[in-house]
């Protein structure tokens, strides 16, 4: 979801040309972005055009953007969860 009244310059453009993600970041700017990764079973219409039952388990990635007070974008990604695996690595802060 795009908001438009923060974002008014993405109306009239042509997503099918241009994807949704990359034209707003070229376009749109942003304060602040929050990921949040979890695992769930999927919504109806997810399951079914991924391929997967209802219970399956999935990683769903949701992503949203503000410019300053005004949220610009909420995202809600579902995938398949066997085909995905979460890897960090990391140092301890020796400062």
């Amino acid at each position: 979801m795009i908001n438009l009244s923060a974002a008014p310059e993405v109306e009239g453009v042509d997503f099918a040309a241009s994807p949704p993600g990359g034209w707003l970041l070229a376009h749109i700017p942003w304060t602040e972005a929050e990921h949040r990764i979890s695992a769930a079973h999927p919504a109806a219409g997810a399951a079914k055009l991924l391929g997967v039952a209802a219970t399956a388990a999935c990683l769903v990635l949701e992503r949203r953007t503000w410019r300053g007070d005004d949220r610009i974008t909420h995202v809600r990604l579902t995938f398949p969860g066997e085909a995905y695996d979460l890897v960090a690595r990391f140092t301890p802060n020796r400062g």
